[in-house]
């Protein structure tokens, strides 16, 4: 293999990795404006005032009512919640909650292929919008 060779594929290896981490910590609001950050995981993150079951079931309510997503699984105790579903193009749906204080709920989700993107965004959206219109959330 000659040098120009292992350039090139030095070359593309690294802007694989690039474009892999490019959007790892970054951060957006929605259009309610609750600001989410870009985890490395590519999962978006937020925090919502409200308390861990009402969130789990508004967000379980989001993906089969509004997006009409195939649920998988969907469990909660009284630490977290989880729920997996897959959406007509059988792309990952996960959807995590975790309690981070009495009336606080942490949420990550992860929609599509990659992870933290427009589909991602907009099944936020639409659960701080069902948040609100249960009087809570924010």
């Amino acid at each position: 293999m000659d040098t120009r060779h292992r350039r090139l594929i030095g070359l593309s290896a690294l802007l694989a990795i690039v474009s892999l981490t490019a959007l790892a910590g970054c951060s957006g609001t929605t259009r309610q404006g609750t600001l989410y950050s870009i985890l490395p995981s590519r999962e978006l993150e937020t925090f919502f005032a409200a308390d861990l079951e009402t969130v789990h079931n508004i967000a379980l309510a989001a993906i089969l009512d509004d997006f009409g997503y195939t649920l998988e699984h969907a469990a909660l105790d009284a630490q977290e919640g989880i729920i997996t579903a897959h959406t007509a193009r059988d792309h990952p749906v996960r959807v995590e909650t975790y309690k981070h204080g009495a009336h606080v709920t942490r949420i990550e989700l992860y929609v599509g292929p990659q992870g933290g993107g427009p589909s991602a965004v907009a099944l936020l959206d639409m659960i701080e919008s069902r948040l609100e219109a249960a009087g809570a959330g924010k």
